[in-house]
């Protein structure tokens, strides 16, 4: 059986049910969503590591994050992948030890000990983010299991986590499936106790 619907031309998802109803009687409810123009995404991907942010700022400290204050934006670090502006606040190189990868503060009380990262320039058809952690283990050999909110269209997402072990760390990967949400930006609040350590940040248009 073939349906054949109108498109959307709006720019947000419709949620609509469509009803099959059998020879016999017996009928079928059928969730269909009608995403809005552009939002099947291109397949894109625009991603980032510590030497993307680096590279638009040279002085990003090391296991500190300087002046960087959560309620002046003026003082947040930016930087610009794939013609994509990104911003955040108390984002650092996490040293060495820990991989010298991105590290954002973690607090699960104080807002001003609390890591924010987001993008500044709307991302259309956003349909996919990947997020590679690091756990390195702590003096009883545990790891940390990387925790925060992010939040798309309005509503805090939650992953889909796997995980593997590298010598001397923890790999998690979250990843969040946003297709049908029409969303264009996402915001990452560290508000949970404990830094992340991020190699790499990927978002699919």
């Amino acid at each position: 059986m073939t349906v054949k619907a109108d498109p959307n031309t709006g720019t947000q998802p419709v949620n609509q049910t469509l009803t099959i109803t059998l020879a016999n009687g017996n009928s079928k409810d059928v969730p269909v969503t009608l995403l809005g123009a552009g939002g099947g995404g291109t397949g894109e991907v625009v991603a980032f590591s510590i030497t993307d942010i680096k590279a638009d700022n040279a002085d990003l400290p090391t296991n500190g994050y300087g002046s960087q204050v959560v309620a002046t934006p003026s003082t947040w670090v930016s930087w610009t992948v794939g013609g994509i502006e990104f911003t955040g606040v108390k984002i650092c190189e996490s040293p060495a030890s820990n991989g010298s990868i991105i590290q954002m503060q973690g607090n699960d009380s104080d807002a001003a000990k609390q890591a924010r990262l987001q993008n500044v320039t709307p991302i259309d058809g956003m349909s996919k983010i990947k997020i590679v952690f690091r756990s390195y283990p702590n003096k009883s050999g545990s790891y940390y299991n990387p925790g925060y909110t992010m939040t798309v269209a309005g509503a805090a997402q939650t992953p889909v986590e796997t995980y593997t072990d590298k010598s001397g760390y923890r790999e998690y990967v979250h990843e969040y499936d946003l297709a049908g949400l029409g969303a264009d930006s996402f915001v990452l609040d560290n508000n949970k106790v404990g830094a992340l350590y991020i190699e790499s940040f990927e978002i699919t248009k």
